[in-house]
């Protein structure tokens, strides 16, 4: 609505005229207020929903529950096979695992074993102030 501010526009409903200022002139608008205004609202109808009868609850026959205890048991046998077969998987994998690191460690020690050690060799410090016994003053 910036257009009707900048054009200092004036609604009056009541006469049905419209006033603008349009680059200095003075324009009017005549319209028509529609008088069925309130009947543009649609009437909506919900279809009503029938009422339930109130059943007595009746216990499922025998038939039914033991196929559904059956179809309950062969599910857990095809869940417990598919775990199974998961964990032989699982194990398959770690033994196969346990035997390359078993190869590596194998291989490491064998290079650790042609590796000429190398000698230590221990030298005495040897001070230049002696005791008059001779023997070093750091040393006992």
């Amino acid at each position: 609505m910036p257009f009707l501010s900048t054009a200092n526009a004036h609604i009056d409903v009541g006469a049905g005229e419209i006033q603008l200022n349009i680059n200095g002139q003075q324009e009017k608008f005549a319209f028509k207020p529609k008088v069925e205004q309130c009947n543009q609202v649609k009437e909506v109808r919900r279809k009503k929903k029938p009422k339930k009868e109130t059943k007595k609850s009746s216990l499922p026959n025998i038939e039914a529950l033991i196929a559904f205890v059956e179809n309950l048991r062969i599910q857990e046998e095809l869940r417990l096979q598919e775990e199974a077969k998961q964990i032989k998987l699982h194990n398959q994998r770690n033994a196969k695992r346990r035997i390359q690191r078993k190869k590596f460690l194998e291989s490491q020690e064998v290079k650790v074993e042609t590796q000429p050690t190398p000698k230590k060799v221990l030298r005495k410090k040897v001070s230049s102030s002696k005791t008059p016994s001779g023997e070093d003053n750091g040393t006992e």
